[in-house]
């Protein structure tokens, strides 16, 4: 995926997010997303007349069939493999998940509470199955089949945190913000709480800004290393990601304890407090592989220098 394709729709992904979440996303709409959304506009368009209830239905199959589309575009382009079974499969998940989806109370009468996540998982199970076993295909097919998966595997991790960043925190935030207001009928004294809520917002969608940061730096690296892994160019990226995960690292860990103990010391003026230490696993992670990868491409073209003066 060209690099400027790839920005299009990370900032295309972050437009619709953020969209969704000024409609109404909450907290319970993060683990329904986008099928629980898709299906409430689906029965508005639905019960709003003859003429809304055909579109409806047109749309319906028109969205269901979009990954058996996607396999029917790849067995045409003779590029269609065992793995892409999963996407007639995921098809039949979306007829079934958003039949229900549309009509609410049939779900609710299946599953409960749970209806609208456990319907979204079902569809977004065989997906990811599909693109995990497409990456581990691409990783071993050919000599530039690494540096496919690599990149699609970068894009990837940028889409999650697109959507924790625009959305999910976002929504969260809301939804705290909302039950809050709820459980008291009196606002005055709420300032403090709401700040709070905000900043744990806040403290959890960096990491995240920072891992998308980390992965455009990784991006150029691999551009870099695939051109010419023991370039300057190559160099200079890899000291650029190694110095910007080290402070993103230390931002991330001492931002997460600093809230902590902030919550700690306002305890008895909150009316609202989380004391869950909700460390960004995650965002580590890609840091601290980013970080490996940049010392490790600084350090063999080190090594290949000191090999060349032997020479």
């Amino acid at each position: 995926m060209k690099n400027k394709l790839m920005t299009a729709a990370l900032g295309a992904e972050a437009a619709l997010c953020v969209l969704l979440c000024a409609l109404g996303g909450s907290a319970e709409a993060v683990l329904s997303f986008p099928l629980a959304p898709i299906g409430n506009w689906l029965r508005r368009l639905s019960l709003s007349g003859g003429a809304g209830n055909a579109l409806a239905i047109v749309l319906y199959v028109l969205i269901c069939l979009l990954p058996a589309g996607l396999c029917l575009f790849r067995w045409l382009k003779g590029k269609c493999f065992a793995e892409d079974l999963l996407l007639p499969a995921a098809s039949a998940a979306l007829f079934y998940s958003l039949y229900l989806l549309i009509n609410p109370a049939m779900a609710e009468a299946r599953y409960s509470l749970m209806a609208k996540p456990a319907l979204n998982g079902l569809v977004w199970v065989l997906i990811a199955a599909w693109l995990v076993l497409v990456l581990l295909r691409l990783a071993f097919e050919g000599k530039r089949g690494a540096e496919k998966c690599g990149k699609l595997v970068l894009f990837a991790l940028a889409a999650v945190y697109v959507f924790c960043l625009f959305y999910q925190f976002p929504a969260e935030a809301v939804g705290e913000v909302r039950a809050l207001n709820e459980a008291n009928t009196v606002h005055t004294g709420l300032g403090l709480s709401w700040f709070v809520i905000i900043l744990r917002a806040v403290a959890a969608a960096v990491p995240c800004g920072l891992s998308l940061v980390a992965l455009h730096l990784s991006r150029k690296l691999l551009d870099a290393a695939v051109e010419d892994r023991y370039s300057e160019e190559t160099l200079i990226l890899s000291r650029r990601l190694a110095r910007f995960c080290r402070a993103a690292l230390t931002a991330e860990v001492l931002l997460c304890a600093g809230v902590y103990l902030l919550q700690l010391v306002l305890a008895p003026q909150l009316r609202s407090v989380s004391f869950e230490v909700e460390f960004p696993v995650s965002s580590v992670a890609v840091a601290l592989a980013a970080l490996l990868l940049s010392r490790l491409l600084g350090e063999s073209k080190q090594l290949k220098e000191d090999n060349d003066l032997f020479v």
